[in-house]
């Protein structure tokens, strides 16, 4: 049999980095079992459900390259796929259940269950539902229906013995049924409760293992008591490590818990996030950092998910997204990077064909960490000339700085250097030339030709700059110096 997983996200509001890590999880088991990964919308929640938030989910999911075989964008025979869409399922189970005294109709009012819970409050005593109703007589029952006073449907958990949840990350994890109490299945208004709609989803997508976080732990003995009351095989479960702050509190928005896309926005790399999240709770056999995803898919397995929280660290984070971004090649740089340039910078790099424009972007690519500091690193380019003017005339320039410049300047006129590594010769031959060491003749070079005191490979930007540009800079900057 192929094993089936789920990712069943709730559309109340934007994907998030703890949701987004799920689904990688269950994606990374998939593709390393053969497993069929199916999406689940859970949508019972219809005053906070919206369209824009599963449009959402899914634009996170495709951007990271996650988006299951199965769901509402392609029927896999075990739709529908939308919690909202499947009314009749629950019902009918719901109704079996009934039938078979595993459930029951409950009458008690909002206020019946705050005397109860006060009462517990009061005695210092852990609230747990009284089942008064599950006692009523059947005469009672009948009489409430005919006046259609309101019920809901609730579950009846033993009162006794233990449930026990085997957990493939955790082991067993063991439950007193007797502090569990009965809860409600079926709502007032006919909508499911969650822990009844997933049993019944699970059951009926034959779903064979759930693998979500940790804080779904206390809910997993109501599901497989339902299970077992269905007469339903137990899918194995898997609860992923809590996803923390640096601060080691639960991660929130002032530790980067935004909406996925917003990271994209950022400019970080869809495979530098799908490398990073890999890392939050599981480890590599061989502890390699950078991975691709086939080498993920390799090496991944439940039994390397780690018990403890793992770290949300933006800084680890960026600076693996750095990593990838210095393995683009110039054309792949390009493109990624483009749509990050301001407006104003993209005025002012008009000029250049766009073959110098790939070239000038490349030449910082090894700056950047993410996409959008792109600008910043622009200015060289983008510097105008009477800019450039002031800048040179505000330089104070060494006493070995015009021999720098003068010698440099002559082999420039001389040699034409066309390609990084012939201006990086000529570069070189000045060091040889005036006996000073690479700062002392790299620095005035840099200064003299970008205004600047920082940049990208000074011979990086001469390449694109092109011969008569950087002479005239150079007049320029001897005029000065």
């Amino acid at each position: 049999m192929i094993n089936r997983v789920r990712f069943a996200p709730s559309p109340t509001g934007n994907l998030h980095i703890g949701t987004l890590r799920t689904a990688l999880f269950n994606h990374l088991f998939a593709k390393s079992t053969g497993a069929t990964t199916v999406l689940r919308i859970e949508d019972t929640d219809l005053a906070r459900s919206e369209a824009v938030y599963e449009t959402s989910i899914m634009e996170g999911l495709r951007w990271m390259g996650l988006v299951p075989q199965e769901g509402p964008h392609c029927d896999g025979g075990y739709g529908p796929y939308r919690q909202s869409e499947r009314a009749d399922r629950y019902q009918k189970a719901a109704d079996q259940l009934l039938a078979s005294g595993h459930a029951y109709f409950c009458f008690c009012t909002a206020a019946d269950l705050d005397a109860e819970r006060a009462l517990a409050d009061a005695e210092k005593r852990p609230y747990v539902y009284s089942g008064k109703c599950r006692h009523l007589s059947v005469e009672t029952r009948a009489a409430y229906l005919a006046e259609k006073k309101p019920y809901t449907y609730k579950f009846h958990v033993p009162t006794t013995g233990d449930i026990t949840v085997p957990d493939l990350i955790r082991g067993d994890i063991v439950f007193d049924s007797g502090l569990i109490g009965d809860f409600v299945m079926m709502k007032s208004d006919g909508m499911p409760s969650y822990n009844f709609a997933v049993v019944v989803d699970d059951m009926e997508m034959a779903i064979t293992h759930v693998i979500r976080g940790e804080d779904h732990i206390s809910n997993t003995p109501k599901q497989i008591a339902i299970f077992n009351a269905l007469g339903a095989p137990l899918p194995a479960f898997a609860h992923l490590p809590m996803i923390l702050g640096p601060d080691k509190s639960k991660l929130s928005k002032r530790h980067g818990a935004t909406n996925v896309t917003e990271y994209r926005e950022q400019g970080f790399l869809a495979e530098a996030m799908f490398n990073y999240l890999s890392l939050l709770g599981w480890s590599s056999p061989d502890e390699r950092e950078i991975m691709t995803p086939a080498e993920i898919f390799e090496r991944f397995s439940l039994d390397r998910v780690s018990k403890s929280g793992a770290v949300f660290d933006i800084t680890k984070l960026t600076w693996m997204n750095g990593q990838y971004i210095r393995q683009l090649s110039e054309a792949d740089f390009f493109q990624a990077v483009r749509p990050f340039v301001t407006a104003e910078n993209s005025e002012a790099l008009s000029g250049l064909t766009p073959a110098q424009q790939a070239e000038a972007f490349f030449s910082v690519r090894d700056n950047i960490n993410t996409l959008a500091e792109i600008n910043q690193y622009l200015s060289v380019y983008t510097m105008s000339a009477t800019a450039f003017k002031s800048a040179v005339a505000a330089i104070a320039w060494q006493a070995t700085d015009q021999d720098v410049i003068a010698k440099f300047a002559s082999a420039w006129e001389s040699q034409k250097p066309e390609t990084v590594a012939a201006i990086d010769d000529v570069i070189a031959a000045v060091v040889t030339a005036t006996g000073l060491g690479k700062g002392k003749v790299y620095k005035p070079i840099r200064l003299a030709t970008s205004g600047l005191g920082n940049g990208p490979h000074i011979a990086a930007y001469l390449r694109v700059f092109g011969q008569e540009k950087v002479a005239e800079r150079l007049r320029l900057a001897m005029a000065t110096a």
